[in-house]
């Protein structure tokens, strides 16, 4: 694989120096119970609540910071029949500044659970990434979705018909990746002149979740690859928009390493481009300014939501994000320098100890190989390693069966 070939395909990445524990408050609204919230009302209460508990503990620590606020919960999306239906959201804008919106498929069982799926597909941050790097920098309408959709939604963790699919019979959502920013930006002139805003655009869409599923008894914020760093960025705000439900996270192929592998450099290039400081956490002043990164991001979670459950899905050696993380490793931060196979799983296992190590709702899932993303396909889907299917594995950290575990070496 050429250098342009490797920058088209890899631009998903972006963290940088790994520092202390700062003391965060749990955000857990309520144990992993069924839980409806009843009107509009008590959602805005349990939000002031935790929002204002939160700013007392930590104004002492931390300046004064406020991610945008959140807009007014939206109508819910009445069901039309259709196996995946299109919600237009006129507020929204992709990153040519076309307005864009997300897919629901609801339940053919009656389930009160809910999973959210983020599409991944590259980042944008500077000439070559947003020329050749990322997905939909023409826009994502109902037309895009359709012709997604049709391959998107019969497979792997929407497939209904998969007996093994732990989602199989769950309400599904799918939110686009138009933005170019992980669904994490807030720039509205980024790079290139691109609006990538997909902080903003994930709000409109938890303004609609929220009230369409206001029964939901559990949620799985999940993606793959851009999809699953934007998963973990937008973790906090989903939790906290969907309490007292309680919200799991399910990462795949994008792992959050330290600065081992990460260099600084391209953690500023896409924080400025993206402007991620402005969306971080109020109560997490680790996750901005020149030392912050994703894995700092990750480690927030951990503490904040110590009875949650987080999944981790990667390869060894996952040659897509292992390229990619080479920014910063050659000469020059503009192009990809080299990160030996071996080192990015010694990388891994090294993240699965840490981490691990102080939340026991962690667990990681390494298979052999160099594949990139495991939640798109059946087969993907059925992989074994450790004679444990990844399927099967899904399903225990979906149900916080004891027997969940580690696997892969």
């Amino acid at each position: 694989m050429n250098r342009a070939s490797v920058v088209a395909c890899c631009s998903l990445l972006a963290l940088a120096a790994c520092g202390g524990d700062t003391p965060v408050p749990s955000r857990d609204a309520a144990p992993d119970v069924a839980a409806d919230v009843a009107d509009d009302t008590l959602a805005a209460t349990v939000d002031a609540h935790e929002d204002s508990a939160l700013a007392d503990a930590t104004d002492a620590v931390s300046p004064a910071h406020s991610p945008p606020a959140e807009p007014p919960l939206g109508p819910p999306v009445t069901p039309d029949g259709l196996p995946w239906q299109w919600v237009p959201v006129p507020e929204s804008r992709c990153m040519n500044g076309t307005p864009t919106g997300f897919g629901v498929s609801f339940s053919r069982t009656g389930s009160t659970r809910v999973l959210i799926v983020l599409e991944g597909g590259g980042s944008c941050f500077d000439l070559t990434t947003c020329t050749t790097g990322t997905v939909h920098q023409d826009g994502f309408n109902e037309l895009t979705f359709r012709t997604v959709i049709t391959t998107v939604g019969a497979s792997a963790t929407f497939n209904r018909l998969n007996p093994t699919n732990p989602f199989a019979d769950w309400n599904h959502v799918f939110i686009p990746y138009c933005s170019g920013d992980f669904h994490a930006g807030d720039n509205a002139r980024g790079a290139l002149g691109r609006m990538h805003v997909g902080y903003r655009n994930f709000g409109y869409f938890l303004s609609r979740i929220a009230t369409t599923f206001r029964a939901a008894t559990a949620v799985v914020l999940a993606g793959s690859s851009a999809g699953g760093y934007g998963a973990t960025l937008e973790y906090d705000r989903t939790a906290r928009r969907l309490a007292p439900t309680p919200v799991h996270l399910l990462a795949d192929s994008s792992p959050t390493p330290t600065t081992a592998l990460l260099k600084p450099c391209l953690s500023q290039q896409l924080r400025d481009a993206w402007n991620l400081d402005a969306t971080s956490p109020a109560d997490c002043p680790e996750c901005r300014g020149p030392s912050a990164s994703l894995h700092e991001s990750m480690r927030y979670l951990l503490r904040a939501y110590p009875s949650r459950r987080f999944a981790w899905v990667s390869s060894q050696f996952d040659t897509v994000v292992r390229s990619f993380l080479g920014y910063g490793h050659g000469a020059v931060c503009s192009a990809p320098g080299l990160i030996l196979p071996s080192d990015f799983r010694d990388e891994l296992l090294a993240l699965r100890g840490s981490l691990g190590a102080g939340h026991a709702g962690f667990k990681s899932f390494i298979a052999p190989g160099d594949t990139h993303t495991w939640l798109l396909t059946d087969v993907q889907l059925a992989t074994t390693v450790e004679t444990v299917a990844l399927s099967s594995w899904i399903a225990q950290f979906v149900a916080g069966q004891p027997t969940w575990r580690d696997v892969g070496r």
